[in-house]
């Protein structure tokens, strides 16, 4: 399901749960990006932000395209961004930058 209504009831790319979700998701990792040292956020940080922004940027951007070839390439790209994310959660944990709490709650598809 796309949406909370159906299908009829997409008016927006914020009416997508997908875009809600990945909103919810680049919040907590935009969050939890800017309390690492100081050290760690021109690189690590920074590339957090970036990916984390990118996956709802993506949907939002696709959906606005109104075309169908165009929609479904930009939801691809933000399926790219999400596994660069899920990279640079793990390195953070890798570095213990975040516990490994922190990083499977922020990944988008979090490990078993």
């Amino acid at each position: 399901m796309l949406c909370n209504g159906g299908m009829s009831d997409i008016k927006s790319f914020r009416d997508l749960i997908l875009w809600q979700k990945s909103m919810d998701l680049a919040d907590r990792c935009y969050r939890r990006s800017l309390r690492f040292p100081r050290e760690h956020q021109m690189v690590l940080g920074h590339q957090i932000r970036k990916s984390c922004v990118s996956v709802p940027s993506n949907v939002a951007e696709g959906f606005g395209r109104h075309y169908t070839a165009a929609y479904i390439n930009h939801l691809w790209i933000a399926n790219g961004s999400d596994y660069e994310l899920q990279t640079q959660l793990e390195l953070a944990h890798r570095q213990s930058l975040l516990s490994e709490d922190e990083a499977t709650r922020s990944s988008p598809t979090p490990r078993k």
